[in-house]
């Protein structure tokens, strides 16, 4: 870090914003995948738009697919309209391949425009456990247009956010480490609480809209109010996933970067980068300037780490964010009985629900935020 300066909020506001803007056009994808697993229980199923068929037409489906359905309602007419019920999750491994099997077989037009295609398109549930096979499923199905779902309120929220975390972060250290603690586990944990408090205050509303829009099946034009108006619907849920990712996040990462940074340039690990020291060291050992990629580096081994780590012990809570938003029924409840009714109805996995995407979305994001921050922070100073 940089030695104290009066025009230190000009090197933290350009090198942040060019990071998170990097950062949230590459994960985005993943977010949408995490938060499409996230969005339902084991019962309920990848359902898209299903065309409504006539009885000829479903019994040519039926026969097709050997399925055993049952309507909601009794027929009266040949032609009459009606919309199968089917629970997706229950067809076994034998009729999944071959609902695979006729969508490959009638993949391509005219049959792709028939309503059988359509419906048994829509009975294929999304893969809750596998990441490349997740992101096969929405691109093959839904088109990659779908992967940039929320991406505005993505961008607008991660800048947001990671602007004024780390201003707050940087200038809350400094006043830290001059008035109460120099400690490298107590100084970046009391940071990171206050800057992230503030921080998800300030920003809840995109990261709402965000999440709504990313959980649509398909891509979807609809943005602000028309996506939903429970804008607090979660925040005390989120406040506790940012806070307690953050404290964890930033003592693992600022400890884990300290160390390989003093093994690989040869300064006094016990020199933190908070010290006024740690500059002046550099100042006197010019050689030591070659380690400015080896520092790079560092921060990409101490983001992936960190957020790694973080990320897998604060997904239950990321779960319960993502239910809270997307469904009015756990508006009420609070976060023990939400989890209980998740354990019920999905088991303990049910807290896990898209963990693969989630730790490869958080790992890729804090690396990238941290290493790219910490570079273009370096590129603005000495251009000032």
């Amino acid at each position: 870090m940089f030695q104290k300066d009066d025009r230190k909020a000009m090197y933290i506001l350009p090198a942040s914003t060019l990071a998170s803007l990097i950062s949230a056009l590459i994960v985005n994808p993943l977010d949408v995948l995490k938060v499409r697993q996230q969005k339902g229980s084991s019962q309920e199923c990848h359902i898209h738009n299903r065309p409504q068929l006539n009885v000829i037409q479903f019994t040519n489906l039926q026969q097709q697919n050997k399925q055993n359905v049952q309507f909601k309602q009794p027929l009266s007419t040949a032609n009459q309209l009606t919309t199968p019920s089917i629970s997706c999750s229950s067809l076994n491994n034998k009729l999944k391949k071959q609902s695979k099997q006729y969508l490959n077989q009638c993949s391509q037009s005219p049959f792709k425009q028939s309503p059988q295609y359509s419906y048994v398109k829509s009975c294929l549930c999304l893969d809750k456990k596998s990441l490349i096979s997740g992101i096969a499923q929405i691109w093959k199905m839904e088109g990659i247009k779908t992967f940039y779902n929320g991406l505005r309120y993505s961008l607008y929220s991660s800048t947001a956010s990671t602007v004024t975390y780390f201003y707050f972060y940087e200038t809350s250290t400094k006043q830290i480490r001059n008035r109460i603690t120099n400690h490298k586990i107590y100084l970046p944990l009391l940071a990171s609480v206050f800057s992230r408090s503030l921080t998800t205050t300030l920003t809840f509303p995109l990261e709402y809209w965000r999440t709504v829009q990313q959980a649509q099946i398909g891509f979807t034009k609809k943005t602000g109010l028309q996506l939903g108006n429970r804008v607090f619907s979660a925040y005390f849920v989120t406040l506790q996933r940012d806070v307690i990712f953050s404290s964890l996040y930033w003592v693992l990462a600022e400890n884990i970067r300290d160390s390989l940074h003093g093994f690989w340039c040869n300064y006094p690990q016990a020199m933190s980068k908070y010290s006024e020291e740690h500059q002046e060291y550099h100042k006197s050992h010019p050689a030591n300037i070659s380690c400015r990629w080896k520092f790079l580096i560092t921060n990409i081994i101490a983001g992936s780490v960190g957020g790694g780590i973080t990320a897998l012990l604060t997904l239950p809570l990321d779960v319960i964010k993502t239910k809270r938003q997307l469904y009015e029924k756990y508006s009420k409840d609070s976060t023990l009985q939400i989890m209980r009714q998740i354990v019920q109805t999905d088991g303990v996995s049910g807290l896990y629900a898209g963990a693969r995407p989630r730790i490869a979305k958080v790992v890729v994001a804090c690396s990238t935020v941290l290493s790219l921050y910490e570079y273009f922070l370096g590129i603005c100073k000495s251009l000032y």
